[in-house]
């Protein structure tokens, strides 16, 4: 693994053992964790450009997913649908917007008309491309699509369902922009949606 910052380099802990066998460890587990489903959990260490070690971390690189901002427009008002949902972890009630995985050879329209079908019961008359998003750049690789759905009707939302697993969806509900404003929102990744959605708006408001 490499960098494109100028002395730093990105090394794998089985490689720095090797070479460095009285490297001391910080995280417990050594190796690669991988889930089909979800992607995978590395062990890195975060070396000079010769190679030395500094400090070793997780990495975590998701498999490709999306993140939908579904919104409609009312009397030239747009409103944006968040889904009210119980995570397992951390166990608590969340609003947020849907977002999932790709599933097989979907694409990242396919997954974000999928998910918000799921999610939310509704079908997007358009979608589009808004912006990329990482959580946590210090520990995630990926890069995930912010994509604006519009639908005919928030008020149309069906039967919510989620993974079954590991979210339990409630309710979606719609929200003006100053309602949104007044909202306090845990989900990092829904805050961050909603503030790119926000700066899309003005390309919305062009088309009404």
């Amino acid at each position: 693994m490499h960098s494109l910052i100028v002395g730093m380099r990105l090394r794998s802990i089985r490689d720095v053992l090797a070479e460095y066998p009285a490297y001391r460890v910080e995280w417990g587990f050594h190796g690669d964790v991988e889930s089909q489903g979800h992607g995978c959990i590395s062990h890195v260490v975060i070396c000079t450009d010769s190679g030395k070690p500094l400090y070793d971390k997780y990495m975590i690189a998701e498999n490709p997913g999306v993140i939908v901002v579904p919104y409609d427009v009312k009397s030239k008002l747009i409103r944006v649908g968040l889904i009210m949902e119980e995570r397992v972890i951390p166990g608590k009630e969340f609003l947020s917007v849907p977002r999932g995985s790709s599933e097989g050879n979907e694409n990242l329209e396919e997954t974000a008309l999928r998910e918000l079908l799921e999610e939310t019961g509704l079908k997007a008359e358009s979608i589009e491309l808004i912006s990329y998003l990482n959580p946590n750049p210090a520990v995630y690789r990926t890069r995930t699509p912010v994509m604006a759905a519009r639908i005919t009707d928030l008020g149309f939302a069906g039967k919510a369902s989620g993974d079954g697993f590991a979210e339990s969806i409630m309710r979606v509900k719609a929200y003006t922009l100053g309602e949104l404003r007044l909202l306090r929102l845990e989900c990092g990744i829904t805050k961050a949606a909603l503030f790119d959605f926000e700066s899309f708006c003005p390309v919305i408001q062009s088309r009404i």
